[in-house]
């Protein structure tokens, strides 16, 4: 009786020509446990028939299996699509949203170390360089920001210290790029949070 040995991929050559052997010598017992090792290892799949050498199978998916899956896919795409191509305008304002928090939050921190805001006119480049005129950063410790985001409509963001609506104003014109106007080209600032 031959030793039995551990199978993996490198020595699945010579276990199948040992499973051969073993069919042949009317060992189909350990020629089974042999080949069970080799599927659960993926290596190969074999049909057993008394008397003959197993016929390998190569392992995949059928063509069948393949075209309800595509089926499934296309089915649950014209579901999903829809809905979210009909609704890209408020997700260009939620974005915008997010952008106006975090421009907030690094004008805190900005504020933090220079005990105050930057002016309208050092604007919101303050927070990626050190600004110059006055008022004076002495503590600036930036960058604040790696780089100044736009609106989702290519637009940079405005700044207004002080502000109409609170002590600083960050708010973008909406698609239209000018002040006021409806829908996607309304003004949207961080007064709205």
């Amino acid at each position: 009786m031959s030793d039995p040995t551990i199978i993996n991929r490198e020595n699945s050559r010579e276990a199948a020509e040992r499973l051969q052997y073993d069919v042949h010598n009317g060992r189909e017992v350990l020629a089974k446990v042999t080949f069970r090792i080799l599927e659960k290892q993926g290596v190969v799949a074999t049909r057993f028939r008394r008397g003959r050498a197993p016929d390998t199978v190569v392992v995949g998916f059928t063509l069948i299996e393949i075209l309800v899956v595509v089926v499934i896919l296309g089915i649950l795409a014209a579901i999903v699509v829809p809905r979210v191509m009909e609704r890209p305008g408020e997700a260009r304002i939620v974005r915008v949203k997010q952008d106006l928090q975090g421009v907030t939050t690094a004008l805190s921190m900005y504020k933090l170390d220079n005990h105050r805001y930057p002016s309208s006119e050092q604007g919101l480049q303050a927070l990626v360089a050190k600004p110059s005129g006055t008022p004076e950063a002495p503590n600036w410790k930036g960058p604040y920001l790696d780089r100044l985001p736009k609106d989702p409509w290519d637009h940079p963001y405005q700044f207004q210290q002080p502000g109409q609506h609170g002590d600083i104003d960050i708010y973008s014109y909406g698609a239209d790029g000018r002040p006021g106007g409806d829908g996607e080209d309304a003004d949207i600032g961080n007064w709205e949070n």
